[in-house]
C-alpha cells in the first residue's frame, strides 16, 4: 500500500496565519458547519480532537477560538500530518497544541478509541488509500465520536462545465477524487452513520470568485443554511458522520 505522499502536499496552505479579527471571522464562516455541531454536541464536555492533514493549523486555531469563548472545559487538540515541515508551521500557529507525525492511512501513533472528534479538511483527496484512512478513523474514534470531512466535489456543476480545466482535476496533489455518493458508501461500510452532509454551493466557482457581489450572495446563503446546502452539484462536499459501530 502506498502511504501518504509527502511530495504531493502543496505549500499553498503552509504559511504563518494572520492574527486579526477579519481573518478569524472569515475562517469561522469557512468552518461554521463543523464548529456549530461541536458547540451543540460537546457543550459541557472535555474532549480530545485530531485534525488529520492539519496543514498550518487554520482549523485548529478557528475551532479553539470558538470553543474557548463558550466553553472553559479542556480541549486537547492534536494536529496530524505526514510532513515534519508542516508540523513546524502548525506549531508556530498553535503553540499550545500537540503535533504528531503520522501517515493518514495508518495512524500508527494514535491509540484506538482515543478521540471524540476527527476533522479532515481537504485532505482525503491527497491520499493514495482514502478507504484505509476511513477505516483508521473508525479505530481511533470513541464510539459515538464524530468525523468531520470536507473535500472537492468532482461531480460539481463547475467540474461539469470546466471539465479537465477544473481546479480539482488540475491540482497534482489530488490523487483520489471521489463523488459524494462514494464517500457515503465508504463511511457506512466503515461503521459510520451520516448525521448531515451536503455541499458548499458555488464557493469555488471562478465566476463567484471574480465578482465580489456574487461571492457575498453565495456566502450569505451558506450562513443562512449553516454552511451546508442539500444540493449535489456544489463545489465542495462536507459531511458530519457518527461512529456507530467498530470496524477494526
Amino acid at each position: 500500500m502506498k502511504g501518504t505522499s509527502i511530495h504531493l502536499q502543496s505549500d499553498s496552505y503552509q504559511n504563518k496565519l494572520k492574527k486579526n479579527k477579519l481573518e478569524n471571522f472569515i475562517l469561522r464562516l469557512t468552518y461554521n458547519f463543523f464548529i456549530k455541531h461541536a458547540e451543540k454536541n460537546f457543550k459541557n464536555k472535555s474532549i480530545v480532537c485530531a485534525d488529520i492533514g492539519c496543514g498550518e493549523g487554520r482549523y485548529a486555531r478557528t475551532f479553539l477560538i470558538a470553543r474557548n469563548k463558550k466553553n472553559k472545559l479542556k480541549t486537547n487538540f492534536i494536529g496530524v500530518d505526514a510532513s515534519q515541515a508542516v508540523g513546524e508551521k502548525y506549531k508556530l500557529n498553535n503553540p499550545n497544541c500537540e503535533f504528531i507525525l503520522d501517515n493518514a492511512e495508518k495512524l500508527d501513533n494514535l491509540n484506538s478509541e482515543e478521540l471524540d472528534i476527527i476533522s479532515s479538511h481537504h485532505n482525503i483527496e491527497h491520499l493514495y488509500e482514502p478507504y484505509a484512512f476511513l477505516k483508521q478513523c473508525n479505530r481511533v474514534l470513541k464510539k459515538n465520536g464524530y468525523l468531520y470531512l470536507s473535500c472537492p466535489n468532482p461531480s460539481s456543476l463547475t467540474a461539469f462545465y470546466q471539465r479537465k480545466n477544473w481546479s480539482g482535476f488540475t491540482t497534482p496533489e489530488h490523487v483520489s477524487l471521489q463523488a459524494p455518493f462514494t464517500y457515503r458508501q465508504w463511511l457506512e461500510e466503515n461503521g459510520f452513520q451520516i448525521v448531515k452532509d451536503g455541499t458548499t454551493l458555488l464557493s469555488g466557482n471562478p465566476l463567484i470568485k471574480k465578482f465580489r457581489l456574487l461571492k457575498l450572495i453565495n456566502n450569505i446563503t451558506l450562513v443562512l443554511f449553516n454552511g451546508c446546502i442539500n444540493w449535489p452539484l456544489g463545489e465542495a462536499y462536507v459531511c458530519i458522520s457518527k461512529k456507530v459501530k467498530n470496524n477494526y
